[in-house]
C-alpha cells in the first residue's frame, strides 16, 4: 500500500480543515442549531431559563406559555427552558469565552472532526493495522457525507463522535495494551466474555510504554471522563458504556477508575436535569417510552441500513460487521438497534445519529481487508473514498454553509421593518428571533383558530400590531388555519413578511 509520510498527512489534514472552515455554517438556524446556541448563551450568562415577556405584556397565565416558546425550548411555568442536553452548549460557551461569539462556537464541530480523524488513525493502529491502513480508515471517515454535513454546522453529532473515539482509544491504551480479545477460535481461543476462550491479538507497538501505573490510571480516567462528556453531549451515548467495558476488558479496578472520572460529569448532568425538568434522569427529549416504539423498526431498519451502505459502500456496511472482534460488535450493535426504534426520522442525514459507531464499521472492514495483499487493500480504500466523494457531490453536504445564513439575514431584514409594538407569528424562525434579536414570538403551529382569535383580542388590548414571518409552506398553513386577512409587505429569499389587517 502507498506509504504516507507525516508531512503529507499533515498537509491533507490542513486542506480538509480549510474546506470545512470555508463552508462552515455560522448561523443559528432551525430548532437544533438555534437551540444549542441559545442554550450556550444561557450557560455563559449563568442562567437555566428565560422569562417569557409576552405573558406579562399580554397579562396571560402560564397556560399560554407554550405558545410563545421558540423551537429548541420547552415551557415551564412562566419561563422557557432549553430542551437540549447541556454538553454541546457548554462547548460553545467555553469556545465563545475564548474567541468570542462571532466565530468560535461554530468552529467547535470542525475541530471535533479533525480530532475524530486523528483518533481514527490511532484506533486503527491499536487494532494492529499499519500506518497506511490507518490513514485509509481516517480517509473513509473524512469522506463520509453525513460526517462532513454535521462537521460543517453547529450540531452535536461530530462532537459526540469525537468524545466516543477518545473514550475507546484511551480505554484500549489503558487496558492490557498488548492484547485485544477475539470472537473466533480461528484467530485463537478468546475469553468467554468475548465469545471464545483464551487467545488475543497483539496491538501496535506505540502503546508499549503504558505499563507504568500512573499513566495507566490517567488514561483510564480520561476514558471515563470522555465517555461522560459524550453522554452530556448526546444522552443515548450512555450505550457506549458497553464497548468501553470491553475495551477495559472488564477489569474491575479499571472500571472503577473510569466510573470515578465519569461521576463528576454525571452529577452535573443530573443536577441540570433536576433543576430544569424536576427529575435527574429526565432530559428535554422526554421519557424513553415517548421516544421509542416497536413499530418504528419497520421503517428505520431499512432506512439506516440503506443509507449506511449508500455512504460507506457495502464493503464497510454490512461487510464491516463480519469481524471476530467482540469490542466492535459491542460498539456498533447497541446504538444501531436503539435508533432503529427511535422516533426522529426524515432523510439520509438522519444517519448522523449513528456517527459515533461508524468508526467501528470502518475498523471492521480494515481488519477483514488486511487478509488480502496490500495492493488490493489500497484499491478497496481508494474505491470507497472515491464512492463517498461521488456521494458528496450528489448530496451536497457542504451546501449547509451557503443555505443556513438565510436565518440571520432574514431576521435582520425583518427587524428593520418591524415596529417596536409588533407581535410576530412564525415557527421556523422562532429560535433565530430569540438568538439574533431577543424577541419573543408566537408559534402558529401551537394555535387553533379559536385560540388565535382570543390572542388577537389580548394583543389588541395591549396595543400590539400583528405581523408574521413565514416560509411559503407556513404561509399556506396560516391562511388555511386562521380566519384572518394577511397583507404581504415584502419578501426575502422566499420568506414572506406579512401584516394582519
Amino acid at each position: 500500500m502507498f506509504a504516507m509520510k507525516p508531512a503529507l498527512a499533515a498537509l491533507l489534514l490542513i486542506a480538509y480543515a480549510t474546506i470545512l472552515v470555508r463552508h462552515v455554517s455560522r448561523a443559528a438556524g432551525g430548532a437544533d442549531s438555534s437551540g444549542y446556541l441559545n442554550e450556550a448563551r444561557l450557560i455563559a450568562a449563568g442562567k437555566q431559563s428565560l422569562p417569557i415577556e409576552l405573558l406579562t405584556t399580554l397579562h396571560l397565565g402560564a397556560d399560554w406559555a407554550y405558545i410563545f416558546t421558540p423551537l429548541g425550548f420547552t415551557s415551564s411555568g412562566r419561563v422557557m427552558i432549553p430542551a437540549y442536553p447541556p454538553g454541546l452548549p457548554a462547548h460553545f460557551a467555553i469556545a465563545a469565552a475564548v474567541g468570542g461569539w462571532a466565530w468560535a462556537p461554530f468552529l467547535v464541530p470542525p475541530i471535533a472532526a479533525l480530532a475524530c480523524l486523528a483518533l481514527m488513525f490511532v484506533l486503527a493502529r491499536q487494532f494492529g493495522l499499519g500506518d497506511s491502513a490507518a490513514f485509509g480508515g481516517a480517509a473513509i471517515l473524512a469522506a463520509c457525507p453525513v460526517f462532513i454535513f454535521m462537521a460543517a454546522q453547529p450540531m452535536s453529532d461530530v462532537v459526540a463522535t469525537a468524545w466516543t473515539l477518545a473514550a475507546i482509544v484511551a480505554a484500549l491504551a489503558a487496558s492490557r495494551h498488548d492484547v485485544i480479545p477475539t470472537l473466533s477460535a480461528s484467530e485463537g481461543e478468546g475469553p468467554v466474555w468475548a465469545g471464545g476462550t483464551k487467545s488475543y491479538v497483539r496491538t501496535a507497538q506505540p502503546h508499549r510504554f503504558l505499563p507504568f501505573a500512573p499513566l495507566r490510571v490517567g488514561m483510564t480516567a480520561l476514558a471515563g471522563a470522555a465517555f461522560a462528556i459524550s453522554v452530556c453531549v448526546r444522552p443515548s451515548n450512555v450505550l457506549m458504556v458497553i464497548p468501553l467495558a470491553f475495551a477495559l476488558r472488564f477489569r474491575i479496578r479499571l472500571l472503577l477508575i473510569a466510573a470515578a472520572a465519569a461521576l463528576p460529569f454525571g452529577i452535573v448532568m443530573m443536577i441540570w436535569n433536576h433543576a430544569l425538568f424536576g427529575n435527574a434522569m429526565t432530559t428535554g427529549y422526554g421519557s424513553v417510552s415517548e421516544m421509542v416504539k416497536w413499530s418504528y423498526v419497520r421503517e428505520r431498519l431499512p432506512h439506516y441500513s440503506f443509507w449506511l451502505a449508500a455512504q460507506l459502500t457495502p464493503l464497510v456496511f454490512p461487510l464491516g460487521l463480519f469481524t471476530r472482534r467482540a469490542l466492535l460488535w459491542a460498539w456498533f450493535v447497541p446504538l444501531f438497534v436503539f435508533y432503529c426504534f427511535y422516533g426522529a426520522y426524515e432523510t439520509w442525514w438522519y444517519t448522523r445519529f449513528l456517527l459515533p459507531v461508524i468508526p467501528a464499521l470502518i475498523i471492521g472492514f480494515l481488519l477483514i481487508a488486511s487478509r488480502f495483499p496490500r495492493a488490493v487493500v489500497a484499491a478497496l480504500i481508494v474505491a470507497i473514498v472515491g464512492f463517498a466523494v461521488w456521494q458528496d457531490r450528489r448530496l451536497g453536504p457542504l451546501n449547509v454553509g451557503a443555505d443556513e445564513p438565510m436565518y440571520p439575514e432574514t431576521i435582520h431584514w425583518a427587524e428593520r421593518q418591524l415596529p417596536r409594538d409588533a407581535i410576530v407569528l412564525n415557527q421556523q424562525f422562532s429560535g433565530s428571533f430569540l438568538y439574533y434579536s431577543g424577541r419573543d414570538t408566537v408559534r402558529f403551529d401551537e394555535l387553533d383558530n379559536d385560540r388565535f382569535q382570543l390572542l388577537r383580542a389580548y394583543a389588541g388590548a395591549a396595543n400590539l400590531r400583528w405581523y408574521a414571518l413565514l416560509t411559503p409552506e407556513e404561509l399556506e398553513q396560516v391562511r388555511g388555519r386562521f380566519a384572518a386577512n394577511w397583507t404581504p409587505l415584502s419578501q426575502h429569499r422566499g420568506m414572506w413578511l406579512m401584516r394582519l389587517d
